[in-house]
């Protein structure tokens, strides 16, 4: 088996920003609308250093380490129509997310950039049995961003 001596450095930072706007309007005594707009920012960096940690010259193992910095910006748009009728309520309606996010490896000074636009539809059924139970049927669509740990292209060593 081969003896492997390895001293890692990590580091890390994540900053996000973001804001939300919602309007909703009764257009009749069964009708209602909501609007709403969303934005979120994220910036995230992680820079992995592994070194051969043998004897007093350590070297950086390129194959391990990596700098990274991961821009992701979104802007959300989403329309909800709602009608009710006695102990029954349907709602349904689209939810808009363009997405532009850009991945720069900072030691191949290599950029990634993608732009793309989800659409994630939502519809719920409630009906209202009592004053203290209701049922109810949801289904939303949505995605999840990859984290900047999902999207490095490094092999991480942590039992080492």
């Amino acid at each position: 088996a081969e003896n492997t001596h390895l001293r890692k450095k990590n580091t890390g930072k994540q900053n996000s920003i973001g804001m939300r706007v919602n309007y909703t309007d009764r257009l009749s005594k069964r009708w209602t609308f909501e609007t709403g707009y969303s934005f979120k920012t994220i910036s995230s960096g992680s820079n992995r250093l592994v070194f051969d940690n043998i004897a007093n010259n350590a070297k950086k193992i390129d194959s391990l380490s990596n700098n990274f910095k991961f821009i992701n910006f979104s802007n959300v748009g989403k329309m909800i129509w709602q009608y009710s009728y006695e102990n029954f309520s349907l709602s349904s309606g689209l939810e808009a997310t363009q997405t532009n996010f850009e991945l720069k490896d900072l030691d191949k000074q290599t950029d990634f950039e993608r732009s793309y636009l989800n659409l994630s539809p939502r519809t719920n059924l409630l009906y209202k049995i009592n004053n203290s139970n209701t049922l109810s049927v949801n289904y939303n669509g949505n995605m999840q961003q990859p984290s900047i740990d999902q999207l490095q292209p490094v092999n991480v060593r942590n039992n080492i």
